[in-house]
């Protein structure tokens, strides 16, 4: 029966998993709404116009799970969810903006619903709906701006005649031609128009600018074009450039720089990373910063010293920048926060107060004051857009070494669409560093991937040579998470990795994986072993911790010879209260009450065992077949633990029992440590198969 029942699980296991719905995972950013879907590798799927937006389709069996779809964006873009038939998603946007859609490995589909209209060769505008001929939809009418300067071409408009009356008199070729010069004519009219509006709506929204002014007398009109064309080179007529940036979207009343609550926030300029730093190669830039460091006079330079430190920042360098900043011994607030750069750069330690409330400030130091938050929780509301700008700002580099770091707050904070815009540099890199494979794992195992986390990390401390101590106890606790083997040979990399870094904090947490690890696979003497070879790197609270957890598994899994070895082996001051409980009411029920005392005294069993609880005694000593006077003095003697009375018995058992108990409790008053106690029976053959055949003979009372 059981093996039918594992059976059938097994089939229907994997029916189960591949019916589960596709969570819809949605992130809002300033130019496009984000949603994220983990699907099956090599699932088919395909995006497309419906009536009312767009619509996804992936296979029928496919269902999507909704829930919390709106929590984290607005319906600005994404103004309401349908799902029309099995393995269908269809969104209506409201607004004039485009939907668009990529993979990130093969198991990750991201639709973005951007600002602005379709691009022209996007293959995401078919429709997929049943409405094949819906009409196209039609621009809005442009008005021109007033006394803009740049030619427009006009069509008059004539009595034409009526082109069945015109091809009735003209000969097949000619009808051909004029066609095919009217189609031609056709799109020239709609490129011109085109660029008109493009020239025209850049003009209104400040991309470009009227480089001449209007004038009311129009008589060197033309001398004066023809000389600021020859001046700018310009293509366009009195047309020049002057920004990138929409007036019409710059608000009226800029916000100040300043947190949530008002504070002041940290000046822009402390942080401009990506204008510390040029196209120039490495080398070449920090000659040319260590050339004008130190003046003539041999003294060092306080805007130079300041401008390689920069540099090195720039390059990922932190160390060496922490170090310029000592050459001239000046201490500024810009030099302050560029120091936490430098640290943050190198995974050092920061002053985390330095950065207080400054994760809402709406400028790069948001970035910064994120990343130097560490583990704890954020003290004001974070400026996401901030920091995914300030972040994709920096030079690629940078990007690729702090993105991880990022990542890990994001995940932190379960905003997985931010952490995987972090890890978006990285994406497509054949050879990944150890930190990004990390990022990497966190963000999977968040989004349910624990199969490719665990594969992941299996590989990269299994095979890969640059495996450090962080890799390794991730790996360790992944494994352990989800009941996985270990296998020896992983045990042997830990204590490679324990003894590498023998006197640094990392080893302890080595330890403390490994022996969690130990624990899952029940392998209790090892644990055991383990905690007391590195207690003093695990520290008093993690010793406490896994003692505890070694005395409950043992209490739970240990047979009942193998559970008394260690009840006698292990001083019970190791153990907690609760734990020397568990231990003194299973020595109990085996009939051990000298040794349960030790571990409980009488003022502390009286709370643990009930008043009238009774002392499990061997049901055959109740059937001894040598009078009821005699049994009843045996099971007197043994509940009372009167061993001497026991040596008269006529049951060689209890006889060999109550001799053992005898010598044992020689030994401890006569000063002998209670190991003593375990050497006695583990040493002694004779003693051990006395307990088995006590144990065999007199099984518990609810023992099958």
């Amino acid at each position: 029966m059981k093996r039918f029942i594992c059976s059938l699980v097994l089939v229907i296991l994997p029916l189960a998993v591949a019916a589960a719905p596709i969570h819809v995972q949605t992130g809002e950013h300033p130019q496009f709404t984000r949603m994220v879907f983990r699907i099956t590798p090599g699932t088919d799927w395909v995006l497309g116009r419906a009536e009312a937006g767009y619509l996804l389709r992936l296979p029928s069996d496919k269902d999507y799970d909704l829930r919390g779809f709106y929590d984290l964006i607005p319906k600005d873009r994404i103004a309401e969810i349908t799902q029309p038939r099995a393995g269908e998603l269809q969104f209506s946007v409201p607004c004039d903006c485009r939907a668009e859609a990529f993979l990130v490995d093969d198991d990750v589909l991201v639709i973005d619903v951007s600002d602005g209209p379709p691009l022209p060769s996007s293959p995401f505008e078919r429709r997929l709906d049943t409405s094949e001929t819906a009409a196209r939809p039609v621009g809005q009418p442009y008005v021109f701006p007033d006394q803009a300067i740049f030619p427009v071409i006009g069509v008059p408009q004539i009595e034409l005649p009526r082109v069945q009356d015109v091809e009735a008199n003209l000969p097949q070729e000619v009808l051909a031609s004029e066609r095919s010069a009217t189609a031609f004519e056709d799109e020239l009219n709609e490129l011109e128009t085109s660029i008109v509006a493009s020239l025209a709506e850049g003009l209104s929204q400040g991309v470009l600018e009227q480089d001449l002014p209007v004038r009311t007398d129009a008589g060197d009109i033309e001398a004066t074009v023809r000389e600021e064309l020859h001046g700018a080179q310009a293509a366009v007529p009195g047309i020049g450039t002057r920004t990138n940036r929409d007036i019409a979207a710059i608000p009226e009343d800029p916000p100040t720089l300043a947190t949530q609550t008002g504070k002041q926030c940290l000046p822009a300029l402390y942080f401009d990373v990506p204008n510390w730093g040029n196209e120039l190669p490495f080398s070449a830039q920090i000659a040319l910063g260590r050339r004008d460091v130190f003046t003539d006079a041999g003294l060092a330079d306080e805007t130079a010293v300041l401008r390689l430190a920069q540099t090195y920042v720039y390059f990922g360098f932190g160390q060496e920048a922490l170090r310029t900043l000592e050459l001239d011994g000046v201490h500024s607030q810009e030099r302050i926060y560029l120091s936490q750069i430098a640290q943050i750069i190198d995974g050092d330690l920061v002053a985390k107060e330095l950065f207080e409330e400054q994760v809402s400030c709406a400028s790069p130091v948001a970035l910064w004051a994120l990343l130097a938050n560490g583990d704890g929780p954020l003290d004001a509301q974070l400026n996401r857009a901030a920091t995914l700008s300030g972040f994709k700002a920096l030079p690629v580099h940078l990007q690729r070494h702090i993105g991880p770091m990022l990542s890990e707050r994001f995940v932190r904070l379960g905003d997985h669409d931010g952490a995987l815009q972090a890890l978006d540099v990285s994406r497509d890199d054949v050879a990944k560093t150890l930190d990004t494979t990390l990022a990497e794992a966190s963000l999977d195992h968040a989004m349910g991937d624990d199969a490719g986390v665990q594969s992941a990390l299996a590989v990269v401390a299994r095979e890969d040579p640059r495996v450090t101590p962080k890799v390794m106890i991730e790996f360790l606790n992944v494994a352990i998470e989800n009941n996985t083997e270990i296998t020896q040979s992983d045990y042997v990399l830990v204590d490679a990795l324990r003894f590498e870094n023998a006197h640094l904090p990392v080893s302890g947490d080595l330890a403390y994986a490994q022996a969690r690890a130990y624990f899952m696979q029940g392998e209790i003497d090892q644990a055991a072993k383990l905690i007391m070879d590195e207690s003093v790197v695990l520290g008093p609270e993690r010793v406490q911790k896994l003692n505890d957890e070694l005395a409950m598994r043992a209490v739970r899994s240990l047979d009942d010879a193998t559970f008394l070895v260690f009840a006698f082996d292990h001083p019970p001051e190791r153990f907690s209260a609760v734990a020397r409980h568990s231990v003194s009411e299973r020595l109990s029920a085996l009939g051990f009450l000298t040794r349960a005392t030790a571990f409980v005294p009488p003022d502390d069993a009286v709370q643990t065992l009930p008043a009238d609880a009774e002392i499990p005694l061997p049901p055959t000593v109740l059937d001894d077949s040598q009078g009821a006077g005699q049994g009843a003095d045996e099971i007197a003697s043994w509940g009372q633990g009167n061993w001497q009375q026991l040596t008269t018995s006529s049951d060689p058992i209890l006889q060999a029992a109550s001799e053992a108990m005898l010598s044992r409790e020689d030994n401890t008053q006569s000063g002998t440590p209670l190991a003593s106690s375990r050497e006695l029976l583990s040493r002694s053959q004779e003693t051990r198969e006395t307990l088995d055949a006590i144990l065999n003979r007199f099984p518990l009372p609810n023992d099958p």
